[in-house]
């Protein structure tokens, strides 16, 4: 498959000049103006195609379902990940020349994978055809990048995952987010007010295509925030934007509107031979119809709840009674467990729907346990034909099970992938990079010396990621002290001991922890309490870890 690429500058809007320029540039230097080769994965709902050149993706529905956009499909793609090295000083485009493919774009069983050196890390992108609901078709894509640390430091990783949103023949497409409503301009939603899912249509009121995207899926963390937006102005700023609340989603005063979705996974401290991970869901928001003697009702719930986070309960109900239906009205019944969210009523009515036509409902529901099992959402519908009250009644059962974030916040071990070119299989390596702890040594108190020197030596004492040096200034030989560094002491085994479990610690508050730990232990005039107070965070931070399940 082969597209006509244009020059990223004029593709999202091109005037008459500007046309005629093109038009001219094209027929005098018609290399620069060469065609595209892209990959396709597809199936009966919905198709990824990747730019082999730079990694760029779109992503459309097939034939079957109307073979239209999801994402925006120009003749060059405009939906990318940035990758921030270094704190988000040193910020590339997945896929760009001043780093190198190691592995183009290549089909690899159900997914589209790459992978993209850049000094001396390596990025991994995989796109993989997923199910929207557990029983619903294969209908929506994960889009994941793993970044691996290759240097032999810790270093500062983000990632940002960029969404150029055109809903069927829609570009500059509102969005629905459980708990904010409908987006209509530049909006940010940041920390844990971050939706677990967010939904756009091609028509609000009548759709016909409708897409939702998943950022809080299992066992995958969360983006820290996300921005809908015009697509200029956040591919004008990739790292470091500031949202303007109310900017409208039109690239420039006389254009259109285009709208697009940025998630943003901070920057976090990865350690030499692992990686940081960012992944995200975007497809066709699909619904199951059930047919009643006067009603259709479709309803959907997203599998994936998360407790006491607003989620969207959606359904269409159309009247398929010959005649016209007055006075209807549509009723949501909830489990104790489950409560509208933000003082909705659970009524709507409506004066008269015809024959045929579709009305679409929709609230913002909040599950208020963690308690795993079964909840019943009905919805009655009822409307008067004749002077005849008539209606139907269907259930939605919600199957409740707390998701598995991913506590380590996108750091993982990387795992080496290698595809060949002819036959596009997986290839173990030989050595997976797995990243293990120093042994941990048994301190034991230092002996008191028979002569003691002016001059104080350093001793060096090795936890797990500290290096703390200590001086016969602090008197180590007191029994307190002495005490308190066999309380180091254990503390280190356990640590190796919960070397798993120690994984999902927030590595910015560890290392600004063990730095605090290095500085007062370094310092001659350290009291007593003082360090007793550091150490005995340190066993408290153990306790909760060793708490996880």
């Amino acid at each position: 498959m082969r597209t006509i690429g244009l020059q990223e500058g004029v593709m999202k809007s091109i005037t008459l000049p500007w046309f005629l320029a093109l038009l001219f540039f094209a027929l005098v230097f018609p290399a620069a103006f060469a065609a595209a080769e892209q990959i396709s994965l597809a199936n009966e709902q919905i198709e990824v195609r990747v730019d082999k050149g730079n990694g760029r993706f779109t992503i459309r529905t097939t034939d079957r379902r109307d073979n239209v956009p999801l994402l925006c499909d120009r003749s060059t793609l405009t939906s990318y990940a940035s990758i921030a090295f270094s704190g988000g000083k040193d910020l590339q485009e997945y896929g760009n020349k001043k780093g190198k493919f190691t592995q183009v774009p290549a089909r690899l069983g159900s997914s589209i994978v790459s992978r993209w050196k850049y000094k001396d890390y390596e990025v991994r992108q995989e796109f993989t055809l997923v199910k929207g609901s557990e029983d619903g078709p294969v209908d929506c894509a994960r889009i994941k990048y793993w970044v691996l640390n290759g240097t032999s430091v810790m270093q500062s990783i983000g990632v940002r995952i960029l969404l150029d949103t055109a809903v069927g023949d829609k570009d500059g497409v509102p969005f629905k987010v459980p708990g904010h409503g409908l987006i209509e301009s530049e909006y940010e939603i940041s920390g844990n007010a971050v939706p677990q899912c967010w939904y756009s249509y091609d028509d609000y009121d009548m759709p016909n295509v409708r897409t939702i995207g998943v950022t809080r899926a299992q066992d995958a963390f969360p983006p820290d925030r996300i921005i809908f937006a015009a697509w200029r102005r956040l591919h004008g700023a990739p790292w470091n934007f500031k949202a303007k609340k109310g900017t409208s989603f039109s690239q420039a005063l006389l254009s259109g509107k285009d709208s697009a979705v940025a998630l943003y996974y901070e920057s976090r401290i990865t350690p030499p031979g692992a990686s940081f991970e960012a992944e995200t869901t975007y497809g066709l928001y699909s619904v199951q119809e059930e047919s009643g003697k006067v009603f259709s009702i479709a309803m959907r719930v997203l599998d994936s709840i998360v407790a006491n986070r607003p989620f969207a309960f959606t359904a269409d109900v159309q009247n398929l009674s010959p005649n016209a239906l007055r006075d209807c009205s549509f009723q949501l019944v909830l489990p104790d467990m489950i409560t509208l969210d933000k003082g909705q009523t659970p009524i709507y009515t409506r004066s008269e729907l015809a024959s045929g036509e579709t009305v679409n409902l929709g609230w913002d529901l909040r599950m208020n346990s963690d308690a795993i099992g079964e909840y019943k959402i009905i919805l009655t519908a009822l409307g008067l034909d004749g002077g005849k009250m008539r209606g139907d009644e269907r259930f939605h059962t919600v199957n409740y099970v707390p998701p598995k974030i991913n506590l380590t916040k996108g750091l993982s071990f990387f795992d080496p992938l290698t595809v060949t070119s002819e036959a596009n299989r997986y290839v173990p390596p030989a050595d997976p990079a797995v990243m293990k702890p120093d042994p941990v040594p048994v301190i034991k108190p230092d002996p008191v010396p028979e002569k003691k020197d002016p001059t104080p030596k350093p001793r060096l004492i090795n936890l797990p990621d500290m290096n703390i040096y200590l001086s016969d200034a602090v008197k180590a030989e007191s029994p307190e002290r002495i005490a308190l560094r066999n309380r180091l002491s254990k503390a280190a085994q356990r640590s190796a001991l919960l070397e798993e479990k120690m994984r999902v610690l927030d590595q910015r508050r560890m290392s600004a922890m063990t730095e605090e730990v290095a500085a007062v232990l370094q310092n001659p005039a350290a009291t007593l309490e003082s360090i007793t107070a550091i150490v005995s965070r340190i066993e408290a931070l153990l306790d909760i870890v060793d708490g996880y399940p």
